[in-house]
C-alpha cells in the first residue's frame, strides 16, 4: 500500500471511530505536536495547512488538544468539526472562531486546561494524509490567580499524549535559543529516552545571531535524534501585521535557504514543504510497524461489540411501522418520566461521610448556597482604591478639569464589578449540567422493559442535549452579562441614593458604595 494510501485508511478508522461514537481504547499512531509558548507550533502547523485558521493572542490559547486530521482531496478547500456535524467551513476566519468558540465551552472562558480535544478536519488538494494533535505549549510560570497550577496542568496533559508508543513526538524549538533549554526537546527525553520516535523541527532560523547557524543540528553532530532536525522560516508577528499571506512566507522560505550560505546545499531538504514530506514518510512507516497490533486490538472490539450485541436481545417483533413507532414513543415517554422523577425526588446519599442530596435537592443546593455565597462575596471594592476611582475620574476628562464625577467613570467602575457575575454564573450552569447528567444513571432501567439497545441510546441523546442545552445557556448568560455592562441605568433609585456623595454634598464611604 502507498504511503498517501495506509495514512488514509488511519484518517477513515479514525473517522469512522469519532461518527459511531465508539470510546475503545485503539491507540491509532498520530503525531504530537509540543514546544514552549511562542516557540513559533502555530505557525508551523498554518504553513503545513496553507491556512490561518488557529485562535493568536497573548498568553495561553490553546487549552485543550487540538487534533488535526489532513486529508489529501481533489477539489475545494474545506473544514469540518466533529462537534458540528453535517457543516462545512470554507471561510478559515470561521474555523478560527469556532476553535475559540469550542476551547470556551470545553475549557471554560478562565485559562483552564482539560483534557478534551476539538476534532477537525480539513480537505485540501495541497495537503499530505497526516494526523496531527496540537498540544498546549509549555510555560514555566503562573502569572495571575486564574493560571494558578496551569504549568503543572499543561505538562500532566502533554505527557499523557506523549507517552504512547503509538506517538510520534514533534518537538518544535526555536533555533535562536539555546537549544539544551528547549522545552520540547527536554520533555520529549522524558517518554523517549531514546530519542527514537522523537522528530525535530527549529523555527526562527532566520534571526540566528549573526555568524551563528544550526548546521550542528540539522547535520546530527551536536544532538542527535533518529529523524533528525528540519529547518523552518515562518511569519514574524510583524509579517502577520502587515497581512503577509502563507504563500508569500512560503516563498520567502523557499528563497532564505536557497540563498543563505550555510543552507543552500541542503536548502532541498529544508522548510515547511519538506517537512510536510518528511513528517507523512514517518507517520506512514510508523502506522506499518504498528499495524498488526492495531489489527488485533480492532478485532478484539470487534469481539466485544458482537457480544453486546447478542447481549441486547432480538430486535423488534413488531412489522407494521405505525406499532415500532408507538412503541418507541411509549418508551420515550416512560423513559422522560422515569428521569423527571430521579430530578423531583431526590434522596441523601453518603459521600465521604457527609450526607447529600443527589438530583434536584442538589441542584436547589447550588443556587442556595453555592451560588448566594459566590455572589455574596463579590466586593465591589476589592483592588478599588480611592487613588484608583480618582485616576478613572482623571482618564476620563482628559485635559479638563471637571466639577462633578462624571457618568463615563461611574460606568467604567460599575462595568468592572458586572463582569465579575460571569465566572460564578457560568460554574453554576456547569455544576447543574453535571448533576443532570449524573442523574441519567439514577434512572430505573428496569420500568423500561429489556431493550438495553433503545435505553443505551435515550441515554446517549440525553447526553447530547444537556451538552448542547449547556452550550446554549452559557451564551445565554454571557448575551446577560453584557447587555448589563452595555447600559447603566443611572435612572434606578439606588443610583439616585448616592448622587448627593458623588456630587460632593455628603461624605461618600465604604457601605454606601456597596
Amino acid at each position: 500500500m502507498e504511503m498517501q494510501g495506509i495514512i488514509a485508511m488511519m484518517n477513515e478508522i479514525q473517522l469512522a471511530l469519532q461518527e459511531a461514537n465508539l470510546k475503545y481504547d485503539i491507540d491509532l499512531p498520530r503525531i504530537a505536536v509540543i514546544g514552549a509558548q511562542s516557540s513559533g507550533k502555530s505557525s508551523v502547523l498554518e504553513s503545513i495547512v496553507g491556512e490561518d485558521f488557529l485562535p493568536r493572542g497573548v498568553g495561553i490559547v490553546t487549552r485543550c488538544p487540538l487534533i488535526l486530521q489532513l486529508i489529501h482531496r481533489e477539489g475545494d478547500t474545506y473544514a469540518k468539526f466533529d462537534h458540528v456535524p453535517g457543516k462545512k467551513f470554507e471561510d478559515f476566519e470561521e474555523v478560527r472562531k469556532e476553535i475559540e468558540f469550542r476551547t470556551d465551552e470545553l475549557a471554560g472562558s478562565d485559562k483552564k486546561i482539560v483534557n478534551k480535544p476539538i476534532f477537525l478536519t480539513i480537505f485540501n488538494e495541497t495537503v499530505p494524509n497526516l494526523t496531527l494533535i496540537d498540544l498546549p505549549g509549555f510555560t514555566r510560570l503562573d502569572l495571575d490567580d486564574q493560571t494558578i497550577g496551569i504549568s503543572q496542568e499543561i505538562e500532566n496533559l502533554v505527557l499523557e499524549y506523549i507517552r504512547k508508543e503509538n506517538t510520534i513526538i514533534l518537538a518544535i524549538s526555536p533555533a535562536n535559543n539555546d537549544i539544551a533549554n528547549s522545552d520540547g526537546l527536554l520533555y520529549a527525553k522524558k517518554v523517549d529516552p531514546n530519542r527514537d520516535r522523537t522528530f525535530g523541527v527549529m523555527t526562527k532560523i532566520d534571526i540566528m545571531d549573526k555568524g551563528t547557524n544550526a548546521l550542528d543540528f540539522i547535520n546530527g553532530t551536536k544532538y542527535k535524534l533518529k529523524h533528525g532536525f528540519i529547518g523552518v522560516k515562518c511569519r514574524s508577528q510583524e509579517d502577520n501585521n502587515k497581512g503577509k499571506t502563507i504563500m508569500e512566507s512560503l516563498q520567502d522560505e523557499v528563497d532564505f535557504f536557497r540563498k543563505h550560505p550555510a543552507y543552500k546545499h541542503i536548502a532541498h531538504t529544508q522548510g515547511t514543504p519538506a517537512l510536510a514530506q518528511k513528517l507523512s514518510k514517518l507517520l506512514s512507516n510508523h502506522i506499518k510497524k504498528h499495524l498488526p497490533s492495531i489489527q488485533e486490538k480492532i478485532s478484539q472490539n470487534f469481539m466485544e461489540c458482537e457480544k453486546t450485541l447478542q447481549s441486547l436481545g432480538a430486535g423488534f417483533e413488531l412489522n407494521d411501522e405505525q406499532d415500532v413507532v408507538t412503541f418507541i414513543s411509549n418508551i420515550i415517554d416512560e423513559y422522560c418520566i422515569e428521569f423527571k422523577r430521579v430530578i423531583e425526588h431526590s434522596k441523601i446519599i453518603h459521600v465521604d461521610g457527609r450526607k447529600l442530596f443527589d438530583g434536584g435537592a442538589f441542584i436547589y443546593e447550588i443556587f442556595q448556597t453555592y451560588m448566594k455565597d459566590k455572589i455574596g462575596k463579590i466586593d465591589p471594592l476589592h483592588k478599588l482604591s480611592e487613588s484608583d476611582i480618582l485616576r478613572e475620574i482623571r482618564i476620563v476628562n482628559g485635559i479638563e478639569s471637571g466639577l462633578f464625577v462624571p457618568r463615563e467613570a461611574c460606568k467604567n467602575l460599575i462595568i468592572r464589578n458586572i463582569k465579575k457575575f460571569k465566572r460564578p454564573s457560568l460554574e453554576c450552569a456547569e455544576y447543574v449540567h453535571q448533576i443532570l447528567e449524573g442523574s441519567i444513571s439514577l434512572i430505573d432501567t428496569n420500568q423500561l422493559g429489556s431493550r438495553r439497545g433503545l435505553i443505551y441510546f435515550l441515554n446517549m441523546n440525553t447526553e447530547k442535549i444537556l451538552e448542547k442545552s449547556l452550550r446554549n445557556l452559557k451564551k445565554h448568560i454571557t448575551e446577560v452579562i453584557e447587555s448589563e455592562e452595555s447600559y447603566i441605568n443611572y435612572d434606578d433609585p439606588d443610583f439616585r441614593l448616592i448622587e448627593p456623595y458623588l456630587f460632593g454634598e455628603l461624605h461618600l464611604d465604604d457601605n454606601i458604595l456597596k
